[in-house]
């Protein structure tokens, strides 16, 4: 009886001690930026100057990627140029420390949403608040 006791004692300890073992993990929201296979590439489904639309028909085909590793947000232009010499960018990303923020090319975007379909940011620059919704393309 009293082994019986010390093995239930025994193994009590250790399911409480490695609760967490049974918790469900929880992505961070750096993890939605990627795939199994490498990098998630993204379009723009909307892009918004203070509520109204200038998501144009040559931007509309773009993609983007949010390379953490490399720190470089990557858009390239696809079939349609917006101007003459149209080329594909790539500009510095890094994320704040509470990922919450991203910094990309010198400019603060807020993380409004974040999960395996959806990327919405927005940034208010020089009194003009712009809002970027991004979707897998």
């Amino acid at each position: 009886m009293k082994n019986a006791l010390k093995i239930i004692a025994f193994f009590s300890a250790i399911l409480l001690s490695s609760c967490s073992l049974f918790e469900e993990e929880s992505l961070i929201s750096t993890d939605f930026l990627k795939t199994k296979s490498g990098l998630k590439i993204w379009k723009l489904k909307s892009y918004d100057l203070n509520g109204q639309s200038i998501l144009s028909d040559c931007t509309k085909d773009d993609t983007f990627v949010f390379d953490q590793d490399a720190k470089e947000y990557q858009w390239k232009k696809n079939q349609l140029s917006c101007f003459e010499g149209d080329k594909d960018e790539s500009f510095e990303f890094i994320w704040s420390e509470d990922k919450k923020t991203m910094k990309i090319n010198g400019n603060d975007f807020q993380v409004v949403s974040i999960d395996h379909g959806n990327l919405i940011l927005k940034m208010v620059l020089s009194g003009h608040t712009y809002d970027l919704w991004y979707v897998p393309a």
